[in-house]
């Protein structure tokens, strides 16, 4: 079921919390003329389930039937939709539309997983910058860095040292850059999981 709608700088953003079952998500893309054929060759439920999700978020969002394709990269298109971004994390999905090219979003929920990997996505100074065990922050930092991943061409870039994060005065994550391109970045907290949007800087 739709968790939040909501609308930043241009872009509008579905999160799907998939509480349903995948019959029931099924069933939904069925009624609503969805294809998922080419999920049910997919093994895993969870993955199932995640996708379908996906595809019923762009359903709410664009007009009509639409065809999910993925370019050699792996990023998402669809005709008609300039700029089109979409994540999923164990219980939800996310999707950003946009009337431009340069968009990324993505949604993490909170796991102490995170902290055993963050050499693999921050750089010393800013690993520095946040508190060893602060599961939050570094959900925020992992979010924006995938986020800026989406929207810009840097297919292959190292996350840690290939991705730097911008930090305002408040010690906020604002922005982000790589290659010497800039992303603004917003981001939303919940209880569950942290959701964040970049925008590629023209």
């Amino acid at each position: 079921m739709i968790e939040r709608e909501l609308s930043i700088d241009g872009c509008r953003i579905v999160v799907w919390r998939i509480d349903e079952d995948e019959e029931h998500l099924a069933e939904k893309c069925a009624v609503q003329g969805i294809s998922t054929a080419d999920i049910s060759a997919i093994g895993n439920c969870g993955c199932r389930r995640q996708k379908m999700a996906v595809r019923l978020a762009i359903a709410h969002l664009v007009d009509g039937g639409f065809t999910l394709r993925h370019t050699d990269e792996g990023a998402p298109e669809i005709d008609g939709i300039a700029g089109l971004s979409i994540s999923h994390s164990r219980n939800y999905a996310a999707v950003a539309i946009a009337d431009r090219a340069g968009i990324g979003v993505d949604v993490e929920e909170y796991s102490p997983r995170v902290l055993r990997v963050r050499s693999r996505f921050l750089s010393q100074s800013e690993a520095e910058l946040i508190a060893q065990d602060d599961i939050h922050r570094h959900i925020l930092a992992w979010t924006v860095k995938e986020a800026v991943y989406k929207a810009l061409p840097i297919a292959g870039i190292d996350f840690a040292e290939g991705l730097t994060l911008g930090f305002d005065s408040d010690g906020n994550i604002d922005t982000a850059s790589a290659l010497g391109m800039e992303c603004r970045v917003s981001s939303i907290a919940t209880d569950n999981y942290t959701l964040t949007l970049a925008i590629k800087k023209q």
